[in-house]
């Protein structure tokens, strides 16, 4: 079964994984790699700088600001099938893997 995700859902997942993100560092569980990290910063600062980390602002905007930011960023399909041809469980909990880069 292949379950796709469309643009919206895209959005949204990106925009949580931004705010995720902005979590106090000691809260992550695997280092990131120095240019993500330079991205992650640059994409949090224009963020912020519009306002977009007020709770007032609704989830639906900031998500479409996460996708301009991330416009020219690289897809890297097939993730899910790399995962399990590495030895992951497909009925576990598959990792998140983001690379801003």
């Amino acid at each position: 079964m292949h379950n796709s995700m469309n643009r919206r859902e895209m959005l949204v997942m990106s925009a949580g994984a931004v705010a995720a993100a902005m979590l106090p560092s000691s809260l992550h569980a695997y280092p990131v790699a120095d240019s993500d990290e330079a991205r992650l910063r640059a994409w949090s600062a224009a963020l912020r700088s519009v306002g977009m980390n007020r709770r007032a602002v609704p989830l639906g905007p900031r998500a479409i600001r996460v996708g301009e930011l991330a416009i020219g960023t690289p897809y890297e399909p097939f993730t899910l099938e790399a995962y399990i041809k590495a030895g992951g469980d497909p009925k576990d909990l598959e990792p998140l893997t983001l690379s801003l880069t």
